[in-house]
């Protein structure tokens, strides 16, 4: 059996700890949740390994996560922080989707301030093949703040989605990398940008 190394077996330790201090949230005050949901929410996002896949494909710890969610509803940074841990659990380490979290990311699509972070994992989830309003919703993304996040998450959702755009909406997509050409400040990226939006004419 594989053995592991010294840095992983830290960080794997970090996060277990992190998880048993966040399983008595309702001990805690707001500002020490918010610390430790902070530090947890990087782990996910850190460099892969296989040994981290239990602690990450825990539905259990997901579930306080959703909570911790709920409760701190009004507190932005920390439901940014949540959405960020439940959606790279389940895009690196394949958390399974409930329901209950495809709820929680969309009672949050459209709030200020988290619904470019949702938009980052919300068109992957399994649930979205039911949304109604999936091409709009697509469509709206582009236009979220902050403007960075936001465009380059409607070019991602795009770019894996291209064979699948109705035709109503490819003029949309087609202006838009027509204007990132023009802004963009080399000859590289005027091309890149071009040449994607001749792939939508």
């Amino acid at each position: 059996m594989e053995k592991i190394n010294t840095k992983i077996k830290k960080k794997l330790d970090n996060i277990i700890n992190l998880k048993k201090e966040l399983k008595n949230w309702k001990d805690l005050s707001e500002k020490e949740v918010f610390e430790l949901i902070k530090n947890f929410e990087k782990t996910p996002r850190d460099e892969g390994s296989n040994w981290y896949n239990e602690v990450f494909t825990d539905n259990e710890f997901a579930t306080i996560l959703l909570k911790i969610g709920k409760e701190y509803k009004s507190n932005t940074k920390m439901n940014v922080y949540v959405i960020s841990s439940l959606g790279n659990m389940m895009s690196r380490y394949n958390l399974k989707e409930t329901k209950n979290i495809y709820e929680y990311f969309l009672d949050n699509l459209h709030e200020k301030g988290l619904s470019v972070y949702v938009s980052l994992f919300f068109t992957d989830l399994e649930h979205f093949a039911n949304y109604s309003e999936k091409w709009d919703y697509i469509m709206s993304v582009k236009d979220m703040k902050p403007s960075k996040i936001g465009e380059s998450s409607f070019e991602t959702i795009i770019k894996s989605r291209k064979d699948n755009i109705p035709n109503k909406y490819k003029s949309i997509v087609n202006n838009h990398f027509i204007m990132k050409a023009e802004k963009a400040n080399s000859e590289y990226g005027k091309k890149h940008y071009l040449d994607l939006a001749e792939e939508f004419k």
